[in-house]
């Protein structure tokens, strides 16, 4: 049981990490949806795709959280994932303004024992440059 909370604690880690898409658009309208950009972002974060989730987010998050932390971070958390199955699902949107917030319930087994572990956190996201980003720098409030 230690070890699914340990491993809620990672996936939590996993979402605080950043959600959000970097490239094409206009000012008015962004290439992709908060959606879009929080499920490649967590497709990312659950690859430990370090380079890829890094580049979803915000430009504030990547003045308090550098790469190499990141990527850190990352090889500290397979050491603790490495018996555990991790899924994901993007829910609901709501955007207001140049904020969004989208739902993710992430889903962790655990190999050995079958037990499994949900939690559902809503991932901030900002509009910069007239794209979404993830915006971790809230979960600190």
């Amino acid at each position: 049981m230690k070890k699914l909370v340990a491993l809620l604690f990672i996936a939590f880690l996993v979402l605080s990490l950043a959600t959000v898409l970097g490239c094409g658009g206009t000012e008015t309208e962004p290439s992709e949806s908060p959606q879009e950009v929080a499920d490649k972002y967590m497709q990312a974060s659950i690859d430990l795709d370090v380079d890829t989730a890094y580049s979803y987010l915000s430009e504030t998050d990547k003045e308090t959280l550098t790469l190499d932390v990141m990527r850190e971070e990352a090889e500290a958390a397979v050491e603790i994932m490495g018996s555990t199955d991790i899924s994901y699902t993007v829910g609901t949107e709501n955007i207001e303004g140049d904020k969004a917030t989208v739902e993710v319930t992430v889903t962790i087994t655990d190999k050995e024992s079958g037990e499994s572990q949900e939690l559902t956190e809503d991932l901030d996201l900002v509009k910069e440059g007239g794209e979404w980003k993830v915006y971790l720098s809230t979960m600190e409030q």
